[in-house]
């Protein structure tokens, strides 16, 4: 039986060059993106954020 991805899958076994050379090509908004995605604080303002968008929890701009 063929192994899964999940099988295949160890985080110790990264080829650290290839995902150097991948970091290199990011754009400036891409180093940005994962910078966010990161950061779990950062994450978990963008989530409260939302939800407040969601739930209509807004300040009109001309009340800033």
């Amino acid at each position: 039986m063929p192994a899964t991805a999940e099988q295949l899958y160890d985080p110790t076994n990264v080829d650290i060059e290839r995902l150097a050379g991948l970091l290199k090509k990011l754009s400036p908004q891409q180093r940005e993106a994962l910078q966010i995605q990161l950061d779990p604080d950062a994450m978990k303002q963008l989530e409260d954020s939302r939800d407040d968008l969601e739930a209509g929890n807004t300040i009109p701009v001309d009340e800033w």
